[in-house]
């Protein structure tokens, strides 16, 4: 497999570390002029193989896990503040829905226990082509 370019390096490292927004690793690995200029780019990138092993390498290599990624989006769903849990919400749902197949839809049951939201949200979901 090829090595990455200098550039692709630091995509790389920025993605792993901001949090997996493409545009931003774009923005200051390519010195993009615009967000739509970063976005095109990243997917690109993004695509590419060796770009993915890569950043599977840095994801290990800062130990970070699913678990570790998605606990403040959990955190997020069961806070006491309204604001943060609707916030915890918006990123839940840009992650269940489905990119690639806007045809699709997504049926899930959303629990809250007590009329003053005062309990814990379940979640539970699945995608389903028609």
């Amino acid at each position: 497999m090829k090595r990455l370019t200098e550039k692709e390096k630091k995509f790389v490292e920025t993605y792993a570390k901001n949090g997996g927004n493409g545009t931003k690793a774009a923005l200051k690995a390519y010195k993009s002029k615009t967000p739509k200029q970063a976005s095109s780019i990243a997917s690109t990138k993004l695509k590419k193989p060796k770009i993915q092993d890569a950043l599977e390498k840095e994801l290990k290599a800062q130990k970070i896990t699913l678990k570790k990624a998605l606990s403040p989006i959990a955190d997020a769903l069961n806070d006491a503040d309204i604001e943060v849990r609707l916030k915890g919400s918006d990123r839940a749902l840009k992650l269940l829905l489905p990119k690639d197949k806007p045809e699709s839809n997504l049926s899930f049951n959303l629990n809250i226990d007590s009329a003053h939201f005062g309990g814990e949200f379940v979640i539970e979901g699945e995608t389903t082509d028609e």
